[in-house]
């Protein structure tokens, strides 16, 4: 019986395009070997070890992007979203609060509670004004219909 591998997971099917390549994988080796074939032909004062190990460096990070995946991510998704905030976060914060009472003349601030006491004295004054008319209407109104308290 012929037997056939399948994954587990239809989104994790990545379709060969050239050979064992995928799209994405044949166009990051494509512009990697760019650069890698220039530093190599057009660097002769440097000896070809040097030139290898050069064009090695620079074309490591496109070969990188190509065929790893990282907790399911591309390899540059996993460097913006958990490489780049790790290096310009820092671990540690430091909060510093500005107390504004500090900037405030303390006149300005005695005003501001003698202005906090008056209009609270204001409307200690209004509460007692609206309870005496509802007194007053409702012994106008028990006078009207004769049942006088």
């Amino acid at each position: 019986m012929i037997e056939i591998e399948m994954s587990k997971d239809i989104k994790s099917y990545d379709p060969k395009v050239f050979g064992p390549l995928t799209k994405r994988q044949l166009i990051c080796v494509v512009i990697a070997a760019g650069p890698a074939y220039l530093i190599v032909k057009y660097c002769n004062f440097i000896p070809i070890e040097g030139r290898l190990l050069i064009s090695l460096i620079v074309c490591s990070p496109l070969i990188i992007c190509a065929f790893f995946k990282i907790y399911g991510m591309p390899f540059e998704k996993f460097v913006l979203h958990y490489i780049i905030p790790l290096i310009l976060n820092p671990t540690e914060r430091y909060y510093h609060s500005v107390n504004t009472l500090d900037y405030l003349d303390k006149e300005e601030l005695l005003l501001s509670g003698e202005a906090l006491n008056d209009y609270m004295r204001r409307k200690a004054q209004e509460q007692k004004k609206a309870q005496k008319k509802t007194k007053k209407i409702t012994r106008a109104s028990r006078t009207k219909y004769g049942c006088m308290l």
